[in-house]
């Protein structure tokens, strides 16, 4: 009876439960009453991105329920390593894409890198400096962001400051 209550999900248990996300996208990774979603993408290899390893929200009402701790995200990261390699049969790409955990996640790979098939980054830095870029070119043409009019590269480098303390 109890088993049926777990799969039914109508009993919680302390072990982790891993479905597919929201319209098949992702994982969503559950304990207790807890959860993490874990944002994926499928080409020939699944890749996933671990931005979203970072903090729990409560299952039925998808407000943040606090920071996971380091030894939390080391144990979601080795249960969904193993979990898309029992479904998909193949090793994933894990992709680090967040800048204020680069060192702790390139540790973590590392002491699963037997278990995944390689790492990618795209990180916020790289992202921003792409971005930066965009608009640099942008004020040949003249160019207004947020109702400030932008003249040339210190007027960019004004907004952008702004930009980063708001």
């Amino acid at each position: 009876m109890k088993s049926t209550l777990v799969r039914l999900g109508l009993l919680k248990t302390s072990y982790p439960q891993i479905k597919n996300g929201f319209r098949g996208e992702g994982y969503v990774y559950e304990l207790g009453n807890r959860r993490v979603n874990v944002s994926t993408t499928l080409d020939k290899v699944e890749k996933i991105y671990l931005d979203g390893i970072s903090n729990w929200y409560e299952s039925e009402q998808w407000y943040r329920g606090g920071p996971l701790t380091n030894e939390e995200k080391i144990k979601i990261f080795r249960d969904m390593v193993f979990f898309i390699h029992e479904q998909r049969g193949k090793r994933p790409i894990v992709v680090i894409n967040i800048d204020r955990d680069k060192d702790f996640w390139e540790s973590v790979c590392e002491q699963f890198r037997n278990r995944i098939s390689g790492v990618e980054y795209t990180a916020t830095t790289e992202k921003d400096s792409t971005e930066y870029n965009r608009y640099l070119s942008f004020i040949r043409t003249g160019l207004t962001l947020e109702g400030q009019v932008i003249k040339n590269q210190n007027d960019l480098d004004d907004y952008w400051r702004n930009k980063r303390v708001k």
